[in-house]
C-alpha cells in the first residue's frame, strides 16, 4: 500500500515540477526570438508581455495555473495520507484521485487551447513550437497515473 502511495506521490511531484518549468520558461515558440507565456526574448534582452497577448495565451495561462493548483492540492493530500493511515481508504485518496484527474484535464485543455489558437493565428509558417510546448504535454499523463494509483489505494482500503 505504501508503495502505491509513494508511486503516486512521485508522479504527482514530477508533474508539479514540470508544470512550473512549463509556466516559467520562454521557449514555447521559437523563431528569430523566442516566446513563452509571460515573456518574449530576442538576441539581447527579454521583455515581459503582461496582458498584451492574444486570448488563447491568456486561456492557456489560466488553465495551466488551475492545473498547478489542483495538482498541488493533490500532492498535499497525498502527503497528509501518509500520516493518517485510518483515512487512507476514505476521503484522502478519493479526493487525491479527483484532484489529480482534474489537474490532468486542465493541462490537456490548456495545451489544446494553445495548439488551436497557435494554428488559427496564422503564425505557423513563421515560427516553430519550442521544447517547452512539448514538455507541457508530459504532466497530463502523469496526473492521470496519479489518479489511477490513488483510486487503487482508495478501492483496496487499509491493509
Amino acid at each position: 500500500m505504501d508503495g502505491l502511495k509513494f508511486s503516486a506521490l512521485i508522479c504527482c511531484f514530477i508533474s508539479i515540477v514540470l508544470l512550473v518549468i512549463v509556466l516559467t520558461t520562454s521557449d514555447w515558440v521559437e523563431a528569430n526570438e523566442h516566446a513563452g507565456l509571460w515573456i518574449v526574448c530576442n538576441d539581447t534582452r527579454c521583455n515581459p508581455v503582461g496582458m498584451q497577448m492574444q486570448g488563447y495565451i491568456h486561456a492557456t495561462r489560466a488553465l495551466l495555473i488551475i492545473g498547478l493548483i489542483a495538482g498541488t492540492v493533490s500532492f498535499i493530500d497525498l502527503c497528509a495520507s501518509f500520516g493518517h493511515a485510518y483515512f487512507t481508504a476514505g476521503s484522502w485518496t478519493k479526493f487525491t484521485s479527483k484532484a489529480s484527474f482534474f489537474a490532468g484535464l486542465s493541462v490537456l485543455a490548456a495545451l489544446g487551447t494553445f495548439t488551436g489558437g497557435y494554428f488559427v493565428s496564422g503564425v505557423v509558417a513563421l515560427k516553430s513550437l519550442g521544447w517547452t510546448y512539448g514538455l507541457g504535454w508530459v504532466p497530463a499523463p502523469l496526473f492521470f497515473i496519479t489518479d489511477w494509483l490513488a483510486h487503487r489505494i482508495h478501492t483496496r482500503g487499509p491493509k
